[in-house]
C-alpha cells in the first residue's frame, strides 16, 4: 500500500513534489520505502515572432510564446535606427519571454518602415526657345507617397550674351526624408531673330541746290544696332541737279539687319 503528500520547494522550476510512502507487508513482517517524485518545468518557452516591413509606416507585431507546462509572458526592448516619426526607420526589438517557472528565452524582431518610391513633380516644363532673354524658373510642386507636398524653387544656370544668344538650363531637384530623389531639367535656347526697327521710313524729297540726307535711328529688341549710310549721287543734265540715293543699313549684334 502507499500514502502520499505534496511538498513545497523554493526552486521556481519545481511544479510539485510528491512524497510516496510504500509499505510492504507479507503477513508476518513489513517494510517501508519512501519515494519522492519531483515535477519540474525546465523547458524554455517557444517564441513565435516575425519581421515586418511596411511602406511609409510599419505595424506592430508582438511576439507570442507557448509553454509546455503553463503560460508565458513576453516583454520587448527596442533600439531604433532613424526616427520613428519619419516614413523610414528600422527598429530592432528583443523579445524576452518567461514562463511561470522562470524559464526565459529571447528572440529578435526587425521592424522596417521604407519609402521605395521617388518623389515626383506635378509637371515637367518643356524645352523652349525665347527671344533675347528669359525669366526665372517657375516654382514647382513636388509630391511624395509618404510625405506632404512641398514647393521646389528652380535653379537657373547658363549665360546670355550681349547679342541676346545663349542656353539656359532650369533644374528642379528634391530629396525626400528617406533619401529618394528626383531631378528634372528644362533647356531654353535664347536667340535674337528680330531685325532692328527704324524710327522712320523717309520718302522722296526735293531739295534746292544741295541735298542732305535726314538722320535716322533704330532700336533693337535684344541689343544695339549700328548704322551704315551709303550715298549714291546720279548727276542731272544741269549743274546742281541730280538724284541722291541714300541707303541706311542698321545691323544688330546678331547680324539681323
Amino acid at each position: 500500500s502507499a500514502t502520499d503528500r505534496v511538498l513545497s520547494d523554493a526552486d521556481p522550476q519545481v511544479i510539485t513534489i510528491t512524497e510516496y510512502t510504500w509499505t510492504y507487508d507479507d503477513g508476518c513482517n513489513s517494510a517501508t520505502h519512501l519515494q519522492t517524485v519531483t515535477f519540474k518545468d525546465t523547458t524554455l518557452p517557444n517564441i513565435t515572432v516575425s519581421d515586418v516591413t511596411g511602406e511609409c509606416s510599419v505595424a506592430e507585431a508582438p511576439a507570442t510564446a507557448t509553454d509546455t507546462c503553463g503560460t508565458a509572458t513576453c516583454e520587448a526592448t527596442e533600439v531604433v535606427y532613424g526616427d520613428r516619426s519619419d516614413s523610414c526607420f528600422t527598429a530592432i526589438k528583443t523579445w524576452t519571454c518567461t514562463d511561470e517557472s522562470g524559464n526565459t528565452d529571447q528572440a529578435v524582431q526587425t521592424l522596417s518602415a521604407v519609402d521605395e518610391e521617388a518623389p515626383f513633380f506635378n509637371y515637367h516644363p518643356a524645352d523652349d526657345t525665347h527671344e533675347c532673354t528669359t525669366g526665372p524658373p517657375d516654382n514647382l510642386t513636388v509630391t511624395d507617397n509618404c510625405q506632404s507636398a512641398s514647393t521646389v524653387v528652380g535653379v537657373q544656370t547658363g549665360t546670355i550674351s550681349s547679342a541676346g544668344v545663349g542656353t539656359i538650363i532650369n533644374t528642379w531637384s528634391h530629396t525626400d526624408d528617406c533619401g529618394s530623389s528626383t531631378t528634372i531639367r528644362q533647356t531654353i535656347e535664347v536667340d535674337d531673330t528680330t531685325k532692328p526697327t527704324l524710327s522712320a521710313y523717309p520718302g522722296p524729297y526735293t531739295y534746292q541746290c544741295n541735298a542732305t540726307a535726314p538722320t535716322l535711328t533704330a532700336s533693337d529688341t535684344c541689343s544695339t544696332a549700328t548704322l551704315d549710310v551709303t550715298d549714291t549721287f546720279v548727276p542731272g543734265s544741269c549743274a546742281y541737279e541730280g538724284l541722291l540715293i541714300t541707303d541706311w543699313t542698321f545691323t544688330d549684334e546678331r547680324v539681323n539687319s
